[in-house]
């Protein structure tokens, strides 16, 4: 597998990984398809933070989308959170992949 192809792999695993986590934390709130963080307690926070962290790529790229469709960001701004997105899913991806390898499911 070349080196472009690993690297698409992995972004594209950071990215549907983060929409999971995203969606999943959306329907542990009862929102949909969402999350926010909650300040109610330190476990609350910390929790937050943690799926925020992986969820983000998806966030960022859906509210990115959403802002430029509703024209409060142009489309420069849009391909710069897209760049982010997409930097962010790497670095996700990165670590499923590891997490995956450790437990089995993936020989690297």
């Amino acid at each position: 597998m070349s080196q472009m192809t690993m690297i698409l792999f992995v972004s594209a695993i950071g990215f549907v990984g983060s929409a999971v986590i995203a969606y999943s934390g959306g329907l542990l709130t009862g929102t949909s398809g969402g999350y926010q963080l909650s300040f109610h307690s330190l476990s609350a926070i910390i929790v937050g933070f943690f799926v925020c962290m992986f969820a983000g790529p998806f966030i960022t790229a859906q509210h990115g989308l959403t802002y430029w469709r509703d024209g409060f960001i142009s489309a420069k701004e849009l391909c710069f959170a897209f760049s982010v997105s997409l930097v962010w899913s790497f670095c996700a991806g990165v670590v499923f992949v590891i997490l995956m390898a450790q437990l089995g499911f993936v020989a690297i």
